[in-house]
């Protein structure tokens, strides 16, 4: 069953002192199945199989009393000597245990810079050579090159010898990344300067430069050298981190203080701010842009930044307006997001109302259970207050006198009211009633029969009865399939139905959108469906709580320092059957995959104990795939069509929906992640990840020695090389999957040996357009220290594989 480069790779590194190939599975099984033997079966089947295959580190140390099973760790780092040295120390520990890390650098002061104890600080490059020099001493685990990811931000005094720094041959264990922000990327074919600043303040205005000239060195760059890559800020932040091995410090900050977030705990509308002091979880209402519906989930990691930012002010055609960042997305009636500063006058908002849309459930008991509540008003005016003036149940006119005098009853009385009404708040209910009555008052589709309810009126038959049942038509004002036009309803319901909808509240309209000064902004996150319902202040402080609107996540879901990635990768290429992929079967794939990972965060014993504290808080876990190239060519589809990206948008949705509905209970910081699979896909005997096939016959050196690799199935008319595809459609596959992963998306983009440096800057710009996380590039023959050797051609190219760090 397994291949002999699978043999051969699991013998060199992966196998223990006298176990066998098969062996290594049988181990990780009995680890991830906690006891559970049929699990164990199952996952024994898969992995020996090479249908689904956990991280290498998984492979390593499963069973072992010290084990971590994680790929990848992001470390923090302080500009103190201290800080410095101990993140050395952890990553030699995370090294040693098989894991690569991710740092960012941005935090050092840069060349020159006053110490405070006298002298000058010999830079961020300087500290780089000690982590450098440590990855030659301590390899992964002493069975692979250690990986190891240095960030620094685009603004950064040292940016430019960052820059050049592998080109004079330094920091060669390193890859390195540049993290850029959309106003650089706007900026980049203009003449546009900006300020590099010292992280020891802002204040600290070390030289000013084009922004220009930053773009055009990091192309220079990536052309001789494949480093560094491009990582943009404000996608990363929109959505998910680009990788775990990327550390974010800073995050894109959105509301203003006073923002009013609609909340699910009976309060109707709570300011962020107090949310933040409040510091915990919040149900919130959020809108599933799949069924168009109103749910409920947790609002977490509400927070204020520190940060005081542009604060852009989106006026609304009802007198409303809400306060937020440049950045912060709206979502459109159209169901598409558009961020503050691109929305236009006119542009159609999609409108939170909270008494409608979210209370439907509560107000539809209410509905049922009228006498209830009439109970309540006969016995205040019998029992409590007989002076007290009796009120029909649809007298609201009385209802906030009854509601106060409520409030003075003894305990005495308000346990009598609660044994008569089988309520413990009456108040509550009372109020909301008011609100659902006011609320009929403006919908008078309610009443469209000139009846209580329009679905018993006397002038609509039992058929068109039925027909509103299954149409939902009371409860959501449905304007297609319109039951009330059918040929049973009499001209006073139809003239009432159009009054309704002359009365209806639509979607709110932009008006302006105007500069509102800087102030101090929070964040906060919805892990399953990013959005979420806030209430629209007025600026003569009137407040309508039914007015408001959906907006994306703040910062999202940035991970944070110390953490881990758990990855796993699904093969793909099984799941061809004459012709046709399994969707059933790999959707119950996905499932056995996210069990191992959750299990891989339960039993894994952590280098640090702050990583371990970290991963019991977030439990973030990275379901991959891996294979792509092959299933595609048994499909008969090539890489570089229209069908290869339709077939991603189908395959996508099963990947997310099965992903998505494993545990929905559990939180997990990420479920999706597409990562390098070098290693794994020579013991699954694939593809690796989501890269077309490097050539029908190519090599991969290893740290354990050279494998060769080369299937029957790349004789196929439908094979499309590394090399074959040109750098529009590398970038296109690589946003076609990231729009279906939370997390990153590995994915080199290789160009033959006569790429231009144009060519470079194009796949920048056509990254960042299509939302791309961040884009690597790779340049034939550039380096002679490849990780995959081609055989048919001159060159080399490529640098994908799990024994190396990249994005």
């Amino acid at each position: 069953m397994l291949s002999k480069n699978a043999i051969y790779l699991l013998q060199q590194r992966y196998c223990r002192q006298g176990e066998s190939p098969e062996g290594v599975f049988k181990r990780v099984a009995e680890t991830l199945g906690q006891g559970d033997t049929k699990f164990e079966e199952r996952l024994f089947d898969v992995m020996v199989s090479g249908i689904f295959l956990p991280n290498s580190p998984c492979l390593f140390n499963a069973g072992l009393s010290k084990g971590s099973l994680h790929a990848c760790y992001t470390l923090k780092i302080q500009d103190d000597l201290a800080s410095i040295f101990e993140a050395v120390t952890n990553m030699a520990r995370i090294f040693k245990s098989g894991g690569g890390v991710g740092i960012n650098f941005s935090t050092l002061r840069e060349k020159g810079a006053r110490l405070s104890g006298g002298g000058t600080s010999s830079g961020v490059l300087s500290f780089m050579g000690l982590f450098d020099r440590t990855v030659d001493t301590v390899k992964q685990g002493g069975r692979r090159r250690g990986a190891l990811m240095g960030i620094l931000d685009y603004s950064h005094p040292e940016i430019f010898d960052f820059i050049k720094i592998k080109l004079e041959g330094k920091l060669q264990n390193f890859n390195l990344s540049i993290m850029v922000n959309d106003e650089f990327m706007k900026s980049i074919d203009t003449n546009k300067k900006i300020q590099l600043k010292s992280p020891m303040g802002d204040k600290n205005v070390i030289e000013t430069v084009k922004i220009k000239d930053i773009f055009e060195l990091v192309c220079f760059a990536a052309w001789c050298n494949g480093d560094p890559a491009f990582l943009f800020f404000d996608r990363i932040n929109r959505d998910n981190p680009y990788y775990p091995e990327v550390v974010i410090n800073t995050v894109n900050p959105c509301l203003t203080g006073d923002t009013l977030i609609a909340v699910a705990d009976g309060r109707n509308a709570v300011s962020i701010k107090q949310l933040a002091e409040e510091r915990k979880d919040i149900p919130v209402y959020c809108k599933d842009l799949n069924k168009r519906t109103t749910i409920i989930r947790m609002m977490r990691n509400i927070r204020k930044t520190g940060c005081r930012k542009k604060i852009l002010k989106v006026n609304l055609d009802d007198g409303s307006y809400i306060k937020c960042t440049e950045n912060h997305r709206f979502l459109l009636s159209s169901l598409k997001y558009k961020e503050a500063s691109d929305l236009q006058p006119n542009d159609s908002l999609f409108r939170f109302q909270s008494y409608y849309n979210n209370g439907y459930r509560q107000i539809q008991n209410l509905r049922r259970s009228r006498r209830q509540y009439r109970m309540i008003y006969e016995f205040y005016h019998e029992a409590v207050n007989p002076k007290f003036e009796r009120i029909h149940h649809e007298d609201f006119n009385k209802l906030n006198d009854l509601i106060e005098n409520l409030k003075k009853c003894t305990k005495e009385e308000h346990n009598k009211i609660h044994d008569i009404s089988g309520d413990k708040n009456p108040i509550n209910k009372l109020k909301l009633w008011g609100k659902f009555e006011e609320w009929k008052k403006r919908n008078p589709a309610f009443d469209v029969a000139g009846e209580k309810n329009p679905m018993w009126g006397k002038h609509f038959s039992e058929s068109s009865k039925e027909k509103m049942r299954k149409s939902g038509y009371h409860s959501n004002l449905k304007e297609i399939n319109n039951p009330f036009y059918g040929k049973h309803h009499t001209e006073f319901a139809k003239q009432k139905i159009s009054e309704s909808r002359k009365s209806r509240i639509f979607n709110h309209k932009v008006v302006s959108v105007e500069l509102c000064g800087y102030e101090d902004v929070y964040d906060g996150n919805v892990d399953e469906f990013h959005n979420f319902g806030i209430i629209t202040s007025f600026a003569d402080e009137k407040y309508v709580d039914s007015s408001g609107v959906f907006v994306h996540n703040c910062s999202e879901v940035a991970l944070p320092n110390q953490a881990a990635c758990c990855l796993g990768s699904i093969n793909l290429s099984k799941f061809v059957w004459k012709n046709e992929f399994n969707f059933d079967k790999f959707e119950d794939i996905c499932r056995v995959g996210m069990r191992a990972l959750a299990s891989m965060n339960k039993v894994s014993v952590y280098p640090l104990e702050e990583i371990k504290q970290t991963m019991e808080k977030y439990n973030p876990v990275g379901l991959g795939i891996m294979g792509f190239a092959d299933l595609l060519i048994k499909l008969g589809i090539k890489y570089d069509s229209q069908d290869c990206l339709d077939f991603i948008d189908k395959l996508g949705a099963v990947y997310k929906k099965a992903t998505e509905e494993y545990d929905k209970d559990t939180f997990y910081f990420y479920r999706r992640i597409i990562a390098p699979t070098g290693s794994l896909s020579i013991l699954a005997d694939c593809s690796s990840g989501i890269e077309p096939i490097y050539d029908t016959t190519f090599e991969r050196r290893l740290a354990v020695g050279v494998v060769e690799e080369t299937r029957d199935l790349y004789k196929s008319e439908h094979v499309r090389t590394a090399y074959q595809v040109s750098p529009e459609w590398h970038v296109k596959v690589l946003a076609q999957w990231q729009k279906w992963v939370n997390g990153g998306v590995s994915k080199t983009v290789n160009l033959p040996h006569d790429a231009s440096l144009d060519d470079i800057k194009d796949v920048y710009r056509l990254a960042w357009k299509m939302n791309c996380k961040g884009v690597t590039v790779f340049r034939d023959g550039c380096r002679n220290d490849q990780v995959l050797v081609t055989k048919t051609n001159k060159f080399n190219m490529g640098k994908c594989s799990d024994d190396t760090c990249t994005l």
